[in-house]
């Protein structure tokens, strides 16, 4: 019986926790470095690409853009809008610092995605005050997002 419990359990939570599944890479800006996290979603039968990241200098805009460029030179733009900006307070009495939790959300095509198995030579991803931006010799992000898409529960 708890088997059977426990089962039920894992097969209600599974669809979450493969939601849940994040790719991470850091971009640069002129302030810095800046960890973001992409991860896919799928609401009203359309796929988001989802990407987040914390800073102490950057959020997204309300209406947000992405830009890749792939190893065939082909260029793929994603419109997209905030769904989070949150702000805390860090630090102690002398020195206190602003970080941001940003979080936006674009939609994509599943052709779209196929697009990421060729490899991704530049991603822009556009913030305020500072664009995100980061250029690669050899993918390292195209064919994790690819395989994190087809891993996903959709």
């Amino acid at each position: 019986m708890m088997k059977k419990i426990f089962l039920v359990l894992l097969l209600c939570l599974a669809p979450e926790i493969m939601l849940q599944a994040q790719v991470h890479a850091w971009l640069n800006s002129n302030e810095g470095s800046d960890d973001v996290n992409f991860s896919f979603l799928e609401r009203d039968n359309k796929i988001y690409l989802s990407i987040n990241f914390d800073s102490y200098f950057n959020s997204f805009p309300e209406q947000s853009q992405v830009l890749m460029r792939f190893f065939d030179d082909s260029v793929l733009q994603l419109d997209g809008v905030r769904i989070q900006k949150d702000q805390t307070r860090e630090g102690g009495w002398l020195i206190k610092n602003d970080m941001f939790h940003s979080t936006a959300e674009y939609i994509i095509k599943k052709e779209e995605i196929e697009s990421f198995k060729i490899g991704i030579k530049k991603i822009r991803v556009i913030t305020v005050p500072n664009i995100l931006e980061k250029s690669y010799k050899k993918d390292k992000l195209g064919k994790k997002l690819y395989k994190l898409y087809t891993e996903s529960a959709f």
